[in-house]
């Protein structure tokens, strides 16, 4: 079962890294919510049901910012993020910091604005993961951090040629 959780994790940051380096927002939502499919099978393997329904909630929040992408349904999102510690035990409230940051960046901005949120996303996931001593989610989100800056880059880039 290891093996299995291994891979679909595996898949699942290689969907990320994917996505956070993409040039097209579309791109970068999509992966997120493949990848937010393998990393719930995964976490559903290993039996992490607390983790499964956070990461199943950032599947759904994305998806829906695909095709509602409205103000009142980020609201909703928001909402749900925000209360997480309310409803999920033995969560403290830093937990809610980085779903509220993804719904902030999928709802509310686009291209390179989007970018510097979804990497300062990974940095509060690398800060509670670094509290719980999750090493290998560390390293994973540390890499998310680079691609994404690698995007931000590249999108800053085109941009420029565009502009030139």
């Amino acid at each position: 079962m290891d093996l299995i959780a291994t891979i679909l994790g595996a898949i699942g940051y290689s969907l990320a890294f994917w996505g956070y380096f993409s040039k097209n927002d579309l791109t970068t939502k999509w992966t997120i919510v493949v990848g937010s499919i393998t990393n719930a099978a995964m976490y559903g393997v290993l039996g992490m049901y607390i983790s499964l329904g956070v990461v199943v909630l950032t599947g759904i929040r994305t998806f829906s910012s695909i095709y509602w992408c409205n103000t009142r349904v980020g609201l909703v999102f928001l909402a749900l993020n925000a209360s997480l510690p309310l409803w999920i035990p033995n969560q403290g409230w830093m937990t809610a910091l980085p779903g509220i940051t993804g719904v902030i960046a999928m709802y509310w901005m686009k291209g390179i604005s989007m970018k510097v949120m979804l990497v300062l996303t990974s940095l509060i996931w690398i800060v509670i993961n670094l509290e719980v001593q999750n090493w290998i989610a560390v390293i994973g989100q540390g890499l998310m951090m680079v691609f994404g800056i690698a995007g931000i880059v590249r999108l800053h880039r085109l941009n420029t040629a565009v502009a030139n």
